[in-house]
């Protein structure tokens, strides 16, 4: 597993012209690229601590933005980028390490994609992959660029300067999707709610049981020479029956 970060705070010089418009935050393209890691939650859309979930803009669509610790580079939805018809380089190949162990083969990257926040636009590379329910992760190629931020995860809140000008981002807690067991559903039911509670378990069967040892057994004997010897002079013996056998005379 190879976490690349090959990216620095560029900041955009420039003049100001309206004093109430957040400077926005450039970061340097993606020159080299082998390997990103993203967490397999972001796939499933669950949410997980070092996370926070929030509303955006990208070319006047509004999208759902995963902020991510865990993520190595900056990943924009593949469908969010043929929607909006935004310019791909498909050339650079990369590969997507998932944190379940799977990988899987990155579709492009996406140069100088401008990302509207509140109160913040973000100008920055973004690896094109299929994600789930989200459009955009900003990860740690985002995350170094910020300086020192006070994060608290409990209120969704962070803050940070982007030069001179404070910005504070909220997170979205209706964009929450976290795992529970089934207890702490029941717990939520009320006397008037109606639904079923399924639970998913893996189990064995005897007879599966019974199947994989004799498979194993057969396969310890078909090792020894002579046993090997024996079916392959009497293999008639040990086909399996495809007629009925003869009538008794």
């Amino acid at each position: 597993m190879l976490f690349i970060l090959n990216e620095e705070e560029s900041a955009e010089e420039g003049e100001n012209s309206d004093a109430q418009k957040a400077e926005p935050m450039e970061l340097k393209q993606l020159d080299a690229l082998e390997e990103a890691v993203i967490e397999y939650r972001t796939i499933t859309s669950l949410t997980t601590k070092g996370t926070m979930k929030l509303r955006g803009e990208v070319k006047g669509k509004e999208i759902i933005i995963l902020i991510d610790n865990g993520a190595t580079h900056n990943f924009i939805h593949y469908e969010l980028v043929k929607e909006k018809r935004i310019p791909m380089d498909s050339n650079t190949q990369f590969g997507v390490t998932i944190g379940d162990g799977t990988s899987c083969k990155g579709k492009g990257i996406c140069k100088r994609v401008e990302i509207q926040l509140e109160g913040l636009t973000v100008v920055a590379d973004f690896l094109a992959v299929e994600l789930g329910k989200v459009d955009v992760v900003l990860g740690m190629q985002w995350l170094d660029t910020t300086g020192t931020m006070k994060v608290h995860w409990p209120s969704l809140t962070m803050v940070f300067w982007n030069g001179e000008n404070k910005v504070v981002l909220k997170g979205d807690p209706s964009l929450i999707r976290a795992e529970c067991s089934l207890k702490t559903i029941e717990k939520t039911w009320e006397t008037e709610d109606q639904g079923f509670l399924i639970e998913w378990q893996n189990y064995e069967t005897e007879d599966d049981s019974k199947e994989s040892k004799t498979q194993n057994q057969q396969g310890e004997e078909e090792d020894l020479p002579m046993i090997r010897f024996l079916l392959s002079q009497y293999s008639d013996l040990f086909d399996t029956q495809k007629t009925l056998p003869p009538r008794d005379l």
